[in-house]
């Protein structure tokens, strides 16, 4: 299974991060369902909402967030097992936020994550989207500690085995 998320100019309008509502039962995609917690973070709703219930489809737990702020207030709420994240964000850059959320799981005990990392579960891993195909993205996105970067349209079966690359021995949830 192939789907491109569409690239398009969206307005500047930071929304909540909010969950994608579980899958309709009925044909669920083909891969593996690895059942991880996933923040994406994209100011385009249209690009964040495909992505989100896709994953979802797939058996992950997926929140959607517009902006640096909202990915930062899901990520003080709950721990993430991967974060994929536009570079490009309305109020900063996509970038800083792999270290930012890593440090929002490891902060003292009053701002930690009140839904914690499963059992078994590491260090959040990070990939990057953007439009622009440019190798020196590629290599800060890889400087800043993104163990991926994907460029726009993104075909999802690529993402898909970029995670199962990066967890390869997630369970299944089923």
């Amino acid at each position: 299974m192939a789907a491109n998320l569409p690239m398009r100019a969206a307005p500047n309008r930071p929304g909540r991060a909010a969950p994608v509502p579980p899958p309709a039962p009925a044909g669920p995609l083909a891969g593996p369902r690895l059942g991880l917690r996933i923040l994406v973070v994209d100011d385009d709703p249209l690009c964040a909402g495909l992505m989100a219930r896709l994953l979802a489809q797939c058996g992950h737990r997926v929140r959607a967030a517009g902006c640096v702020d909202d990915c930062l207030r899901a990520a003080a709420a709950e721990a993430f097992d991967l974060l994929i994240t536009d570079v490009h964000l309305p109020d900063g850059s996509g970038l800083d936020l792999l270290e930012r959320v890593r440090a929002a799981a490891t902060a003292a005990p009053l701002a930690s994550p009140v839904v914690p990392p499963p059992p078994g579960r590491g260090v959040t891993q990070g990939i990057t989207v953007t439009g622009f195909g440019e190798v020196e993205r590629t290599r800060a996105s890889a400087a800043a500690g993104y163990a991926g970067h994907l460029i726009k349209p993104i075909h999802f079966e690529t993402l898909e085995q970029l995670i199962a690359r990066l967890f390869p021995t997630a369970a299944d949830p089923a």
